[in-house]
């Protein structure tokens, strides 16, 4: 039998399970009579220690932290780790911290979406317009990237033979079935599936590649002599300079965990043990793919195929193909479809779940079945509009839009971070800052500037934060009155 045809066999079954999975839970929602929103889109608020743990897992690693991974370390080296470490520090951290203060309001002020704090907090619907376009908008065209990603893995690893139209009318279609269907419920249970694949198919990965070049040190050492600038900083790439460094610590770990897809799901947490548990997801997670498969898979890469591959997210593949048994290695390359998947159908329900409770429900009363019923026609929505864009992506715009996603992301920060622990914190603040953050954000990306050295996004997230504090001290009763 073929290796492409092993490879497929591999994807559809797994497909067909992913789908069961999906039906399942719409059944025993069915069946127990939960069908209502905080159920649909939170799981009833009630996800305890072992699926938080997994679920926040997945949806947080995708194909990226499978393939990206060791491909930045192949051309970047060793600097990469920064990424791991702020967001292992910084999102636990937020996670622990805010994270905990919104999963205990989400039950006692009954949140369906992160923006509904916002509005209760602020007191203002028009914030909680802007914040919810901003997730919703954002979050769409990432999604759209992440069918293109999981696509081309598809056609890769069966060499071509299914076409990047077909792989990306299987993904959007499989991961469709099962998130409509089943809603949080579903995800959460395909999460497990797909991150427990994901870890274990990357370690079986690392295991077969180190033992082929004699183990990590002997991949380390060999490194050391052949290309000694990846294993220093700011390495071969010159990427990882001083203000790099600073700026991933300073504002991308908050732009990912304020995408909505992750903040949901501390949201979603029935107690202080789940919240706990699915905090522990992210340290290991980062740990695993990312300090310990990411640099043997891409320094084993780069002593095998030299500095000149095209695409070095294709490092993993080849890998496999060139010395991991057949059926095995399309198991392993069936951990980044798990891990592309499981940040999809996050995001799909995320997106859906905001424009039901942020936009549709703000201009007229609706009862649960419609909830629902919008919910899912929603669904439909953002998977046709995936596809369009997935399918012949609009260069320019979807660069403008992907390079800014975690940037803007992280715009939010002030709102939520203020909101919860500064009580003089207003509207006006807070929309202020908003505001001209992101306008400063996409202005400077836009027109490719780095005032001083200093990257836009950085900028923006400093404007941000002045503002909120500045405007609110200005405008609070307290210095209105005297």
């Amino acid at each position: 039998m073929e290796k492409w045809t092993v490879a497929a066999i591999v994807i559809l079954a797994y497909s067909v399970v992913m789908i069961a999975i999906g039906l399942l839970a719409h059944r025993r929602t069915k069946k127990r009579k939960l069908e209502t929103a905080g159920e649909y889109f939170l799981m009833g608020k009630n996800i305890g220690p072992f699926l938080l743990f997994w679920t926040m897992l997945a949806s947080l690693q995708s194909t990226f932290a499978f393939l990206g991974t060791a491909g930045k370390y192949y051309v970047e080296g060793i600097g990469f780790m920064i990424l791991p470490l702020s967001q292992g520090l910084i999102i636990s951290f937020l996670t622990l911290t805010i994270g905990y203060r919104l999963c205990i309001l989400t039950k006692e002020r009954n949140y369906l979406t992160p923006t509904d704090f916002l509005a209760d907090r602020f007191h203002s619907r028009n914030l909680r317009f802007l914040a919810g376009f901003v997730e919703a908008f954002f979050l769409l065209f990432f999604l759209a990237m992440q069918f293109v990603g999981s696509a081309h893995a598809i056609t890769g690893i069966t060499e071509g033979h299914i076409p990047y139209a077909e792989a990306l009318v299987l993904i959007i279609i499989v991961t469709g079935i099962y998130t409509a269907f089943g809603g949080m419920r579903a995800v959460v249970w395909t999460d497990f599936i797909q991150g427990v694949l994901l870890l274990a198919m990357s370690l079986t990965a690392a295991i077969f590649i180190a033992d082929h070049f004699g183990g990590v040190p002997a991949i380390f050492k060999t490194m050391a002599q052949v290309n000694p600038a990846s294993l220093s900083i700011p390495g071969a790439a010159n990427v990882y300079t001083d203000i790099n460094w600073i700026t991933q610590f300073l504002v991308l770990p908050f732009g990912i965990w304020f995408c909505p897809h992750i903040l949901i799901r501390t949201m979603a947490a029935r107690d202080k043990r789940s919240l706990l548990a699915g905090t522990l997801a992210i340290p290991v997670s980062q740990i695993w793919l990312y300090l310990i498969a990411g640099p043997i898979l891409g320094f084993a890469g780069y002593l095998e195929f030299g500095p000149g591959l095209k695409a070095p997210d294709e490092v993993i593949p080849l890998l496999m193909t060139r010395y991991v048994p057949i059926i095995l290695g399309s198991l392993v390359m069936s951990g980044a479809i798990a891990a592309a998947m499981s940040t999809i159908d996050s995001m799909m329900l995320s997106v859906s779940q905001i424009v039901t409770k942020d936009f549709v429900m703000q201009f007229r009363k609706i009862s649960q079945k419609t909830i629902l019923r919008i919910g899912k026609v929603l669904m439909l929505v953002i998977v046709m509009i995936s596809f369009f864009v997935a399918y012949r992506p609009p260069l320019l715009l979807i660069n403008v839009i992907i390079s800014v996603t975690y940037t803007a992301m992280a715009q939010l920060a002030p709102a939520f971070i203020l909101g919860v622990y500064w009580k003089r914190a207003n509207r006006y603040g807070i929309g202020s800052g908003l505001v001209v953050g992101l306008i400063i954000l996409l202005t400077t990306n836009a027109l490719k500037i780095s005032p001083i050295g200093i990257p836009g996004f950085l900028w923006a997230f400093a404007a941000n934060w002045v503002l909120c504090i500045v405007v609110s001290l200005l405008t609070s009763p307290r210095a209105v009155h005297g």
